[in-house]
């Protein structure tokens, strides 16, 4: 009897603790872990990251109870950093009041060998470089390249630090050196001019999260200084760009230092997901400089851009890029250059020049074939505004108008950091009909 009465104990303490191993290992809906304890946080697939990077982003933390808005608001900003190709998360029964949180990521590579080549509008560059926005698995960008544009060379080395101190701080530093090749066009579309402009440049700034609930997405505020030298000359000019400038009585430009004092405001964020965007944000970027900071300019820049993305059905992105600018400064290095490999396709680069100008870029994004490794995304798109030289014009009859339309090719690579290659074929419309092919790296906005 006694005998029966021990096996019977021993056979319900083996049955019970098979059952409690049973609700240990229960992985939850989230609706169902919502409101239990958090007892611990594991973490998994991060080969290169390190876990402190992943868990900074977190909303939540050991010994805290998680909410379906924690949970929720840590996978979009892991997926954020855009360093990872994957994130999800489970959640495993611990006890009946407290869970075990798995993360699984996937590290995307982000050692970028820079190779770029690119044309469009009468332009060309090409550049080579590395970069790794993950150095050392702890989420910092170090870089640096080689450019050649229409033949002329200069480089760039710069550093990022978004978490600076573990915060949603972001310290930068660019140094710049580089010679580009500059024409200027008269409202014929006929040049009227062109040098050289060696510019060297130091870039510090930041950028930090004020807020994280304005517009679910937060409010960000930065600061920085911009020390530019610009040299002007007109070595290595083809005799028929000589005779231009003769003709047209075209001056080149003095040199000119400027110390620039930076502002910038964000509202909102945009959300990634692989090689999907959704979302609105928009900045505030200005930007000032005077003799009183021993420049050799008076002058006031100010850009509002938004841009707004929605994401449809089996993977389409629709995209809204409107940029407003304005400068008061009367120095041509300082004016706003549009056409060509940037803000309008179809034009000749750098087709035109003024202190004020707004343009909208609208993209559809639709994708024909996915695999974890490629994406082959199909763009319909149309770039179009005006530019003028004052703010008066700017929206009148007198400012100069710009349209173009096109359909493109994206080549995406989700395992590897932004890799996406482009090739635009644009057509202009009103007084300047023409074609143009460009191409480059990255999506157009």
């Amino acid at each position: 009897m006694l005998k029966t009465s021990v096996k019977s104990l021993i056979l319900l303490l083996i049955a019970s603790m098979g059952v409690n191993q049973t609700l240990a290992n229960e992985v939850l809906q989230l609706s169902q872990a919502t409101g239990k304890l958090i007892s611990a946080i594991t973490i998994m697939g991060n080969n290169k990251t390190q876990n402190n990077v992943i868990k900074r982003e977190l909303n939540f933390t050991t010994g805290q109870v998680l909410s379906e808005e924690s949970a929720q608001a840590s996978i979009r900003k892991l997926k954020n950093l855009r360093i990872f190709d994957d994130v999800s998360m489970k959640y495993y029964r611990e006890s009946d009041d407290s869970i075990d949180v798995h993360i699984t990521v996937s590290d995307q590579w982000t050692i970028i060998p820079i190779v770029k080549v690119g044309g469009g509008g009468g332009s060309n560059f090409y550049t080579v470089g590395a970069y790794d926005v993950n150095s050392l698995g702890r989420y910092i960008e170090v870089g640096a390249q080689f450019q050649m544009i229409n033949n002329k060379s200069g480089g760039v080395f710069w550093f990022r630090n978004p978490r600076f101190m573990g915060h949603r701080l972001l310290i930068g530093m660019d140094l710049w050196n580089f010679r580009l090749n500059q024409p200027v066009y008269n409202e014929s579309n006929d040049l009227s001019g062109i040098f050289n402009n060696s510019k060297n440049r130091i870039h510090i700034f930041s950028k930090k999260q004020l807020l994280s609930g304005l517009f679910k997405k937060g409010l960000f505020a930065g600061a920085g200084i911009d020390y530019v030298v610009d040299e002007f000359d007109d070595t290595g000019l083809t005799e028929k760009q000589i005779s231009t400038n003769l003709e047209n009585n075209f001056q080149i430009p003095n040199n000119a230092k400027q110390n620039f004092i930076e502002f910038n405001l964000q509202v909102g964020e945009l959300d990634y997901d692989r090689y999907l965007v959704k979302g609105f944000q928009a900045n505030l970027d200005t930007r000032t400089t005077s003799r009183q900071l021993f420049s050799d300019d008076n002058s006031t820049e100010i850009l509002l851009k938004s841009t707004y993305f929605a994401q449809l059905k089996h993977q389409q992105n629709i995209g809204i890029n409107v940029v407003l600018g304005h400068t008061t400064s009367k120095l041509l290095q300082n004016q706003f250059y549009l056409g060509g490999l940037q803000e309008v396709r179809g034009y000749v680069d750098r087709r035109f020049k003024g202190s004020d100008y707004w343009k909208s870029n609208i993209e559809y994004r639709i994708p024909s074939y996915r695999s974890r490794w490629f994406v082959l995304q199909h763009v319909a798109f149309t770039d179009f505004g005006q530019i003028s030289d004052s703010f008066q014009n700017l929206f009148s009859s007198e400012s100069t108008k710009f349209a173009s339309a096109g359909t493109g090719l994206r080549f995406i690579s989700p395992k590897i950091y932004r890799f996406n290659a482009r090739l635009d074929f644009a057509r202009t419309f009103g007084s300047e009909n023409g074609f143009d092919v460009s191409f480059g790296l990255q999506q157009f906005f």
